[in-house]
């Protein structure tokens, strides 16, 4: 029996003072495989599912015992197959599903009051189809590489927890109250609303959709409108906070090749210690802010996507007004007009009232190697002139390197070279 394992991961996770909250799940599921009858531990039910007459809540046979669960009890399902809702809507305290297959619950609409738990063997997805409400439960966890699916509406009563090391997939609308995300999952919002407010403690968010929510993440990673979590709809946020560890990353993956839009209907914090990844290329990251985008002590991080050419120039921050300026990895500020080096390649930053641009001048020269692009003769400072003594390095023939000499230093002698020639 695997019922120790959600017990470990959310103590590793939420902490010890949310341990006695999933603890009955444990001791739950340890009780119902050893007891006779086996769902007749209280008020909790044992679901075998897939009688010879379907998958119906409403029908005894499909449960361990008896009859299903009526209001305000637990329903625990290590096995059997699909399950429907079914004699009007369901109201349970709590949910966990143990099955080691894929598994579906549709029908009549589910409301939840307690915690949702999908600890089935890795690599395994539960979908929820029909309605489900969270009235204020403590947590829905996903354990390991699980998904959980929840592909109907989607409403939140008061706070919800959502998170874990698997991941969760909402491509219904969400509505209601606040949630709050932590582990190291994914939580995708394809199919839009509105909630109270989105708070990331950890793991990603995809905000792949119109969400009129204001995020506050003092972890994780924010993700925005991409192919693969938007199905080519729009996507915006309300008004976004990032903490001193959290990224905004508009791409799915900070890094990666897949280009992003992360759009506010409201405002940008980014606070010092934060960061902002962009990929630029041929397919580029853009942030797209409504209000005042304050980017002081935010640390940008650019990484090439294939396609870039040393001279492309870039747009990819756009708000109605830019307060502040970026840093590097390193804490020095990345002032209007400076050069600094990322991944391999030579970039400079501008910065306007209302958009950030950023050009890129050719990869990072090697020893004895030139640069490239037009944007190289256009660097100043140090950079600059580490990059005029590459291009000195580009006169190879002797005739034309003496005859340079000799006219700019008359007392050049070929029989004695000058000192910074010598090897």
């Amino acid at each position: 029996m695997r019922s120790s394992w959600p017990v470990r991961s959310y103590y590793r996770q939420m902490g010890r003072r949310h341990l006695f909250v999933f603890a009955p799940l444990g001791i739950l599921a340890v009780a119902l495989v050893a007891s006779s009858p086996a769902h007749a531990v209280g008020n909790s039910y044992q679901w075998s599912g897939g009688s010879s007459v379907g998958f119906d809540t409403s029908d005894p046979t499909n449960w361990s015992g008896a009859a299903g669960p009526g209001s305000g009890d637990d329903i625990y399902i290590p096995a059997g197959t699909d399950m429907n809702v079914d004699g009007g809507p369901l109201t349970v305290r709590r949910l966990m599903v143990d099955v080691g297959q894929d598994f579906g619950i549709s029908g009549q609409p589910m409301t939840i009051t307690g915690e949702i738990a999908v600890t089935q063997p890795a690599g395994y997805a539960t979908e929820i189809e029909n309605d489900l409400t969270l009235d204020d439960v403590d947590f829905v966890f996903v354990q390991d590489t699980n998904t959980l699916f929840v592909s109907g509406p989607m409403t939140v009563v008061g706070d919800a927890q959502l998170g874990g090391e698997g991941d969760i997939v909402v491509s219904g609308q969400v509505a209601g109250g606040s949630v709050t995300v932590f582990g190291d999952g994914d939580l995708v919002l394809r199919g839009g609303g509105s909630l109270a407010g989105i708070s990331v403690q950890s793991g990603t968010v995809h905000a792949g959709s119109v969400i009129t929510s204001d995020v506050a993440a003092t972890g994780g990673v924010l993700s925005g409108g991409t192919p693969s979590n938007t199905g080519g709809s729009e996507q915006s946020v309300g008004a976004v906070s990032l903490g001193s560890s959290a990224v905004l990353s508009p791409g799915p993956t900070p890094g990666g090749d897949d280009e992003g839009l992360f759009a506010t209907t409201g405002s940008l914090s980014a606070a010092p210690g934060s960061s902002v990844v962009l990929g630029l290329g041929a397919a580029s990251d853009a942030v797209a802010v409504a209000g005042t985008a304050d980017i002081t002590g935010s640390t940008l991080i650019v990484h090439p996507r294939p396609g870039l050419q040393a001279g492309d120039r870039f747009v990819p921050i756009t708000a109605g007004a830019i307060v502040g300026e970026f840093a590097d990895e390193s804490g020095t500020p990345l002032t209007g007009g400076s050069t600094f080096v990322q991944s391999g390649q030579r970039w400079r930053i501008t910065y306007g009232t209302t958009d950030i641009a950023v050009e890129n001048l050719g990869p990072v020269p090697t020893a004895g190697s030139a640069p490239s692009g037009a944007g190289a003769l256009a660097e100043t400072g140090p950079a600059g002139a580490g990059t005029l003594a590459a291009l000195g390095m580009t006169f190879t023939a002797l005739g034309a390197a003496l005859l340079v000499a000799t006219r700019l230093v008359p007392s050049f002698s070929p029989r004695r070279p000058p000192r910074s020639s010598r090897r």
